[in-house]
């Protein structure tokens, strides 16, 4: 977004002075985040959710003397 402002202010000396345009590359970058963080969190549900196997039968055998 930052390239996108200075690109405009550099090319047409419009960004400095048009606030919708700022308003507008803000309002952007509010969406993807949006759209990154709630379509993310829709696919993986349960991606915090714990394994059912607490002790494996690997470990405890290994750690007999």
């Amino acid at each position: 977004m930052l390239t996108i402002h200075t690109f405009t202010t550099a090319l047409w000396g419009i960004g400095a002075k048009a606030r919708r345009f700022a308003f507008g590359v803000v309002a952007l970058t509010w969406l993807f985040v949006g759209l990154w963080v709630s379509i993310g969190n829709g696919i993986h549900k349960d991606y915090e959710k714990p394994t059912s196997v607490h002790s494996s039968h690997y470990i405890v055998a290994t750690t007999r003397y």
